[in-house]
């Protein structure tokens, strides 16, 4: 099976950011909760005119035929959040980072089925 990497995307360059931990508070306004959801759908409609398929499209298996879980994680990363990384030695080092949607790829096989996410977090 050949694999291919599409992207990046023109069209989610130089987006807005959204305050991700004020869009999931259960007192979110609801103009915020729509945009979140209006950059969910974005991601969704760009991969789709990419002719993008989710996995077991060919097969007519298909899971996840939107991306949903995924499209909401890389969505949610792109407001900064902490990870830690662990040395050898047991110490460790914590950074804010988040993922850059304008660098998303992502690599399809010859069914148009996505393989792999690819994306830079600063």
């Amino acid at each position: 099976m050949v694999r291919r990497i599409l992207g990046p995307f023109p069209e989610l360059a130089g987006l807005s950011e959204i305050d991700m931990a004020a869009a999931y508070a259960d007192d979110a306004p609801e103009e915020l909760v729509d945009a979140l959801h209006d950059r969910m759908q974005l991601v969704h409609d760009v991969l789709a005119s990419a002719g993008c398929q989710c996995v077991g499209h060919a097969g007519g298996a298909r899971r996840d035929e939107d991306w949903g879980g995924d499209i909401c994680e890389l969505v949610t990363r792109c407001g900064a959040h902490d990870i830690v990384e662990y040395a050898a030695d047991g110490t460790s080092v914590t950074s804010s980072v988040k993922l850059d949607l304008a660098s998303l790829r992502v690599e399809v096989d010859d069914n148009n089925e996505l393989c792999a996410w690819i994306y830079e977090e600063s």
